[in-house]
């Protein structure tokens, strides 16, 4: 359980960043293309790995075995696998969060991770904004961040509730 100043501390901060309007965003500007090659030359030069290759990468980093990372973050060894086994396979936003979490990674490396399956903690989401502060206090236990999330009527991640 998490203690009652830990959930005042984040209420504070979850209500700070509401009101300070960190969360507003604006658009950037696009620029147009006359021609496709310089298209594909944009596109080619910024792509980054898709989400199989760089959850398996941090998972080498650490030095882990699949079947820790797995366990830790509620999932069953078949989605593991298919995760693994499928290279432009994109998991939901909330089995990224159980892994990152799984992983322990720092909020840089987090947002990678989600970035890298087309997802980001949105500032304007309580639920976002609770995995947030966990990620930044070093709550990664599924356990702990269900809790909290439950504790400020937010859906709970994966298969551990």
């Amino acid at each position: 359980m998490l203690s009652v100043a830990v959930l005042r501390d984040m209420g504070r901060f979850i209500n700070s960043r509401k009101e300070s309007g960190a969360y507003h965003l604006s658009m950037p500007d696009f620029v147009s293309y006359q021609v496709s090659s310089e298209l594909e030359e944009f596109v080619n030069a910024r792509k980054k790995p898709a989400f199989p290759q760089t959850l398996m990468r941090m998972i080498d980093e650490r030095q882990l075995r699949d079947s820790q990372v797995y366990t830790r973050a509620g999932l069953d060894r078949r989605h593991f696998s298919k995760i693994r086994s499928t290279p432009g396979y994109r998991p939901g936003k909330p089995t990224v969060v159980a892994l990152a979490l799984a992983l322990e990674l720092k909020r840089k490396q987090a947002d990678e991770l989600l970035g890298s399956a087309g997802y980001a903690l949105s500032e304007s989401d309580d639920s976002d904004l609770v995995i947030a502060y966990c990620i930044d206090h070093g709550i990664y236990c599924l356990h702990k961040v269900n809790y909290a999330l439950a504790h400020f009527g937010q859906e709970t991640i994966g298969a551990i509730k």
